[in-house]
């Protein structure tokens, strides 16, 4: 199980998100999605 609590983010001075919390359960997966030439940023 993976948790993070209270996560932000931003890319310069723009925020992308703000003091979100998730929870990842062991035996299922679990992927980021974004456009084409998007680096999604590990967690």
């Amino acid at each position: 199980m993976l948790v993070s609590s209270n996560v932000t983010m931003q890319f310069g001075s723009k925020p992308l998100f703000e003091n979100i919390s998730v929870k990842f359960g062991g035996g299922n997966r679990y992927g980021l999605i974004g456009a084409n030439g998007v680096v999604n940023p590990p967690l």
